[in-house]
């Protein structure tokens, strides 16, 4: 009889110890957590558009009686780690008496760009395309909800900001994204061009202090060499005897070319800029538009 109860006894422990129903989460759980978590990412380009809102919402502050109330307590940022930043407003009159469902509110932020409502409600900005940045993974969630005829027109103006602002990050990564190095092919093509132009430095004074170790360092999307330049005077360099200036940047076919008055070439994708002093200025030029057309096959 005794041990019957004790082994009664011990299963009794045994089903306590078990972890209950409600801490097995289910798989539809799991998921939501995956997807809050990966929200909280942080992405740096997209806290700079949060920040450039924040200024803005600050100086229409003064002009608009609904922001009257916007300070620097309604930019957020989340835990220590992450700092993503995020926009959560209420005027201050609004906040007396009972509150309704869905209070007047501002709140800006982002999250994963598979994501088409990044809060409870709706996102006010879901179908604009510039709003959305598949290159960083993410897109701009807004909730504007302004009531009152004496605020018309006020909630367009803060989506119209908030367009601008993305428009602007966008030509940002567009440019970015022309002027980077797209692969080691075209690293390994502009280390030859500034081999070969390193072997002209026993015919070329103007190459006396062309060091090829020292650009290889510092590529990125072109080099620049110069020498004995003593000043600028309007537009163009100002040398002693001898003296140079060379840049050769690639370039992506959209971007435009500056310092026309400079180039003296434009090959697939990379151009050259040139200004020199000295004695046979006119065969040094050539050699290098030789180098550089030699070369441009390997940056098509």
């Amino acid at each position: 009889m005794r041990s019957a109860l004790l082994a009664r006894l011990i299963l009794a422990l045994a089903i306590l110890a078990l972890p209950s129903c409600k801490q097995i989460p289910s798989r539809q759980s799991t998921s939501r957590s995956a997807s809050q978590q990966e929200t909280r990412v942080r992405v740096p380009e997209m806290d700079g558009v949060i920040a450039q809102l924040h200024r803005d919402f600050k100086a229409l502050s003064v002009q608009h009686r609904w922001l009257s109330s916007y300070d620097d307590k309604c930019l957020l940022s989340g835990p220590t780690v992450l700092r993503k930043l995020t926009i959560d407003y209420m005027p201050e009159e609004k906040k007396k008496g009972p509150l309704p469902q869905q209070p007047d509110h501002l709140r800006i932020g982002y999250g994963p760009i598979k994501i088409t409502k990044g809060f409870k409600y709706s996102n006010d900005v879901e179908d604009e395309s510039a709003c959305q940045f598949p290159a960083l993974g993410a897109r701009i969630y807004a909730r504007i909800l302004i009531r009152g005829k004496e605020n018309a027109g006020l909630a367009d103006a803060i989506r119209r900001f908030i367009i601008k602002r993305c428009e602007a990050l966008q030509e940002e990564l567009r440019k970015s994204q022309a002027h980077s190095i797209p692969d080691q092919r075209l690293r390994a093509a502009l280390s030859a061009i500034i081999d070969d132009i390193a072997a002209l430095k026993p015919t070329h004074p103007q190459l006396g202090g062309f060091d090829a170790a020292a650009l290889k360092r510092k590529l990125d999307t072109g080099f620049e060499y110069k020498h004995r330049i003593t000043g600028l005077k309007g537009k163009s360099f100002e040398f002693e005897p001898n003296g140079c200036w060379l840049y050769v940047v690639f370039r992506g076919p959209n971007d435009a070319v500056q310092m026309k008055e400079q180039k003296f070439f434009q090959g697939a994708d990379v151009t050259g800029y040139w200004n020199c002093s000295g004695s046979d200025v006119s065969r040094l030029k050539t050699d290098i538009q030789e180098i550089l057309q030699k070369r441009k096959d390997q940056l098509k």
